[in-house]
């Protein structure tokens, strides 16, 4: 009898464990493995663009940028966060300066940091996180105060704008005796009404919070966090979710606080991930060598990015769209608009050298010759002072 009872109870342990083991996959089979490899292979623009646009961006007389800026792009206009000088400019995507937005200071319509930035060009509105005095500052596109709103929310690091006049709040750690030593997201209306609350990650013994990505996504926006080996999404409808998994024997541990006390070389994921419709660029450190790395949803691979140029050598997608400067990712618009920032002295000292070089026929296309020409037509217009030199481009999928 003793027996009986013994292998009825096994046997309900096993089903409950397959059951178990059942419902697991079903939660997770949504969620995909990245499984980073790091063999070589290059890329030509091509392949993935449809068009390319090139912007110069000038200092206008009487403004000066700092090197130490964030920028924030939308379709047709651009934030430069300039956290040198604590100011904040409103360009067109061309480049033309409308104005600057608020100013530092202790009243109503001023900030005493600039922590955050977004815009809404529909609206025409540009949103300020001041974190100094824990309130969310609202202008127009004339740089013109509306208004001011408590935030009760710990240090946001991002701003975004979501649909229905909502915007995606995504904090740092908070202190530690109010037990929120993990990020967190909320969603706010633009009048300061809350509607989502999320705790990001539970508190854990040596998890290492050092930094995150907030990027535009097929679906929302993904998050990528260095204390965590999950790549989360979030979306109005569906909240917050995990969509990939990032696998590698090199991978440096989420507990590991980057010290490498134990001399190993670990592949860092770094920042900023950019996602387009098909791919995933990650910037990532194996040894303290750089390397852009790219994850290809279609196909399922992933590589190490590699540009074998006569003059550039590193990780950039060989541009045989026009022949211009070679094409990494700094950002992204929305999942089909990517940009790169570059310095106008290295892009200058390309074109010229890429000028001196004989045309390779092997590479030409249709209208290869016309898009080459236009490229050397806008290195004409840039001059080696200016400010940066802005590359969109618009990708297929």
């Amino acid at each position: 009898m003793m027996l009986l009872k013994m292998y009825v109870v096994v046997s309900v342990l096993i089903l409950f464990c397959l059951s178990s083991c059942n419902n697991n996959n079903s939660v997770d089979k949504n969620v995909k493995e990245i499984k980073f490899d790091l063999v070589d292979k290059e890329l030509r623009l091509t392949h993935f663009v449809d068009s390319i646009q090139y912007f110069k961006i000038a200092e206008p007389e009487g403004v000066f940028f700092s090197n130490e800026v964030d920028f924030i792009l939308s379709r047709n206009y651009m934030l430069i966060n300039d956290w040198g000088t604590q100011k904040l400019h409103l360009l067109t995507i061309n480049g033309k300066y409308l104005c600057e937005i608020g100013q530092i200071g202790r009243a109503e319509f001023e900030y005493g940091s600039l922590s955050a930035c977004a815009l809404d060009e529909d609206e025409e509105l540009v949103f300020v996180v001041d974190n100094s005095s824990q309130r969310l500052l609202q202008y127009d596109f004339s740089g013109s105060h509306i208004r001011s709103i408590p935030l009760n929310v710990v240090a946001p690091l991002f701003i975004r704008v979501l649909e229905n006049k909502k915007l995606l709040l995504f904090t740092q750690p908070g202190p530690l005796d109010e037990l929120l030593d993990y990020p967190n997201i909320y969603v706010i209306s633009y009048d300061g009404q809350e509607f989502v609350k999320k705790h990001l990650i539970a508190p854990k013994k040596n998890n290492q919070y050092r930094a995150a990505s907030l990027f535009p996504a097929e679906e929302g926006y993904g998050i990528h966090m260095d204390c965590n080996d999950t790549i989360f999404y979030f979306t109005t409808d569906k909240g917050y979710f995990p969509g990939y998994v990032k696998k590698h024997k090199q991978l440096r541990p989420v507990d590991n606080p980057g010290l490498n006390v134990d001399r190993r070389p670990y592949l860092d994921i770094l920042h900023p991930v950019v996602e387009s419709s098909n791919f995933i660029f990650f910037n990532a450190a194996l040894d303290r060598r750089w390397k852009g790395l790219v994850y290809d949803k279609g196909s399922d691979e992933c590589f190490n990015l590699s540009y074998r140029g006569d003059f550039l050598k590193g990780n950039y997608m060989e541009n045989d769209y026009d022949f211009g400067y070679p094409f990494w990712p700094n950002g992204q618009i929305d999942k089909k608009t990517l940009y790169q920032l570059v310095d106008p002295k290295a892009f200058l000292t390309y074109a010229k050298q890429i000028r001196e070089q004989n045309f390779q026929a092997a590479h030409r296309k249709e209208g290869m010759d016309r898009r080459k020409d236009e490229f050397e037509l806008f290195t004409d217009l840039v001059d080696e002072n200016d400010f940066r030199v802005l590359v969109i481009a618009h990708f297929k999928y």
